[in-house]
């Protein structure tokens, strides 16, 4: 994967996704583009292969439901054919044979290659970035129409693909926060076809959340889906930051702490039935809504920049750990040369140093006075971090040497010696 060896880890994202999307530029393909047919089958290079998901299972606990997921629709329905226990590719070779399709639902634990992309590209999109690869056998779908609650990046690694991309039905289906249900090919008659069209071995599929897609494959077909942007709409910063402004704006505004108009459970409630002082409360509704969301606006933009810290904090729990490339010799983890008995290292006023990436961290703030480092060192390659280490308790009182020291020791610091 020819990304940049940039200092900046943001750049190095950006250059990891204009890899992805080559040869349109980032704002076009936003704009215009939901399919590359590159007509080169090795455009993907090494970045994944059915040899390599053989030798995953070959070397690795990987488990059914778990890890893989193996399914099969006939155009009703999508039926889950999991077993138990440990996945062997024995078994995955008779589910091929037998028409289904096999789900490795985070190759990112297991392959350097996937994990080293998805982090890469966290930098630049500043949510989690997930992956899943589907191993399909010739003339099966595998799985049902639907949608999902990310926007994601089709990769064909090997084989071909035929897909069918529809239009959200109406506004309300836009940009959906949760995956749809699993449709039937009646279900489709009705629906917008944007797109119909094969993806060759190298090709890639953007598809937007909330947009249904559909299979089939005529060959055997390999292919990655890279997934980001879930839960990162705004929306979900308005989830954290109204608690916290309607908290601040009834400290500060006396019409907001006053009790309900007596009666008040005379005047309206879902139920539909002759509530005699209905009119009368929405008049008062209305008058009080009007009078106090100008405050509610103008609070609002005092505590965005505390709901974007929530946001950042919940990306630190979430996302993947960095993956160490050359950089791991500079960082406490040290070389394949590390000599235990050798000099201890030390830092001073001129030691040189950097920060691992510029989102593996966050400094927070408590108080005015107290102040925390959250980061995504410990985080798992499976599932969420573990909070109760990544949060690193420091001083404004700290010198910069100390500092460094806490910052090196746990895994974000990188220092030339």
């Amino acid at each position: 994967m020819p990304f940049s060896k940039l200092q900046d880890s943001v750049e190095n994202g950006k250059e990891a996704f204009a890899w992805i999307i080559a040869p349109y530029d980032i704002e076009i393909f936003f704009r215009k583009v939901y399919v590359t047919n590159r007509k080169e089958p090795n455009y993907y290079g090494d970045l994944f292969s059915s040899a390599m998901f053989v030798e995953i299972l070959q070397k690795n606990f990987v488990e059914y439901g778990t890890n893989i997921n193996v399914a099969l629709y006939n155009g009703d329905e999508r039926k889950t054919l999991n077993g138990t226990g440990r996945v062997y590719p024995e078994q995955i070779k008779i589910h091929l044979k037998e028409g289904r399709s096999i789900q490795l639902i985070n190759p990112q634990t297991f392959c350097d290659n996937v994990w080293y992309l998805c982090d890469t590209l966290q930098e630049f999109f500043g949510s989690f970035v997930g992956a899943n690869t589907y191993l399909t056998p010739a003339g099966s779908a595998g799985f049902a129409p639907h949608w999902d609650d990310i926007d994601a990046f089709l990769m064909q690694i090997e084989g071909r693909k035929n897909w069918k991309v529809y239009a959200p039905q109406n506004e309300c289906d836009e940009l959906p926060r949760e995956s749809s249900k699993n449709f039937s090919n009646d279900d489709m008659k009705n629906a917008k076809l944007i797109f119909e069209g094969w993806l060759e071995q190298g090709d890639l599929l953007y598809i937007p959340r909330g947009f249904i897609h559909q299979v089939l494959s005529k060959t055997h077909s390999l292919h990655l889906t890279v997934s980001f942007c879930r839960n990162t709409a705004f929306i979900d910063l308005l989830e954290k930051l109204l608690p916290v402004t309607l908290s601040s704006l009834a400290n500060n505004l006396r019409g907001l702490r006053q009790s309900l108009p007596v009666q008040y459970l005379d005047m309206e409630g879902v139920l539909r039935k002759n509530y005699k002082l209905s009119d009368q409360f929405a008049l008062r509704f209305t008058d009080f809504l009007d009078s106090h969301l100008q405050n509610l606006r103008a609070f609002s933009s005092q505590f965005y920049a505390a709901g974007l810290d929530m946001m950042a904090c919940d990306f630190m729990k979430n996302a993947l750990p960095p993956m160490l490339t050359q950089e791991k010799r500079l960082s406490v983890l040290g070389d394949s040369n590390f000599n235990i008995f050798g000099t201890l290292k030390k830092f001073k006023k001129t030691t040189e140093i950097r920060l691992l990436r510029r989102h593996t961290q966050r400094l927070f703030f408590e108080t005015e006075d107290e102040c925390f480092i959250a980061h995504r060192i410990e985080n798992s390659r499976v599932s969420e971090g573990r909070p109760e280490v990544s949060d690193l308790r420091c001083s404004p009182e700290e010198t910069n040497v100390e500092l460094a020291e806490l910052l090196y020791s746990n895994g974000i610091l990188l220092a030339r010696f």
